[in-house]
């Protein structure tokens, strides 16, 4: 993802439309071409279904109130349209925020969702609407908290170059990394964590010299890294590859760099290994304290 051309961006509260737009401004500003942006505002009512009316008074209640709810979009977006060259708004009625999001991201196909961090997202074992998102969304979905982005931030990109059947994944990591700090203006700082090595038995006893071959699984990642970022073009970024956890580094980085943005990949997992297995981009949902954009397989 080198550009952002088609953004879906939603509000879900009047208290972060001015931030989420905020933030779609300068990604939009960051793509040459210019962006269309589709802001959208879910809503149900339970009530509705409740009150047992026949289906024509039902239909007439949810225009009234979706109505209702368009009107307080457009205002809401009022003061951002002169930030962006094409902008439109639609309310949509939908239980499942996420659904409906995902819809209307299929149907413009949309090249990035954006919608501030549920703040009362729940760990494990459930699914609201962010994990939802995370999962299963056929773009990529940037996650944006409500503090304003730092003079001089940077962005953290988070990479496996060990993982030959991700490379086009990395490719894309790398192109929404470079997009994001055009977008601050800011540094680019790639992440890419080492297979750590703990052996029952002392380096002496197995004859094996770890220490060497960390260092040439960093000189080896390190060549292959900078092959790829010299075909995309991408220049001035700081690598950090090291041994660790990728979530432990991904945040220990962005919070010595004080980053604005993180950038990873998920495989989306669906089915019982979702249920059972986490993986680096559900970690930093929950542990970031930082804008997360999260790209899919």
């Amino acid at each position: 993802m080198d550009k952002a051309t088609n953004i879906v961006v939603v509000v879900s509260r009047s208290t972060d439309a001015g931030y989420v737009l905020h933030k779609a401004a300068a990604i939009a500003r960051a793509t040459p071409q210019g962006a269309s942006v589709h802001v959208v505002r879910v809503m149900f009512e339970d009530y509705v279904d409740q009150l047992h009316l026949d289906p024509e008074k039902s239909q007439a209640l949810k225009r009234y109130l979706m109505q209702a709810e368009e009107e307080f979009l457009v205002d809401l977006v009022e003061d951002h349209r002169a930030d962006f060259t094409d902008i439109e708004t639609a309310t949509l009625w939908n239980k499942r925020v996420s659904d409906a999001v995902m819809n209307v991201a299929d149907t413009f196909e949309a090249d990035l969702i954006i919608k501030s961090a549920d703040p009362d997202s729940p760990h494990f074992p459930r699914h609201p609407d962010d994990w939802n998102l995370l999962r299963e969304a056929r773009c990529p979905v940037f996650l944006v908290k409500p503090e304003p982005w730092p003079a001089n931030a940077s962005v953290v990109a988070a990479v496996n170059m060990a993982d030959v059947e991700h490379a086009a994944m990395n490719r894309r990591i790398l192109e929404a990394g470079a997009l994001a700090a055009r977008s601050l203006p800011g540094k680019l700082h790639i992440v890419n964590a080492l297979v750590q090595t703990k052996p029952l038995l002392t380096a002496a006893e197995l004859g094996v010299d770890f220490e060497r071959l960390e260092l040439d699984a960093r000189a080896q990642v390190t060549g292959d890294l900078n092959k790829v970022l010299k075909t995309l073009g991408i220049k001035g970024a700081d690598l950090h590859i090291t041994s660790g956890l990728p979530a432990t580094l991904v945040t220990s980085v962005a919070d010595e760099t004080d980053a604005a943005i993180v950038v990873v990949g998920t495989a989306g997992r669906k089915g019982i290994s979702a249920l059972i297995i986490g993986n680096t981009s559900e970690t930093l949902l929950h542990t970031l304290h930082h804008d997360l954009l999260v790209l899919h397989v």
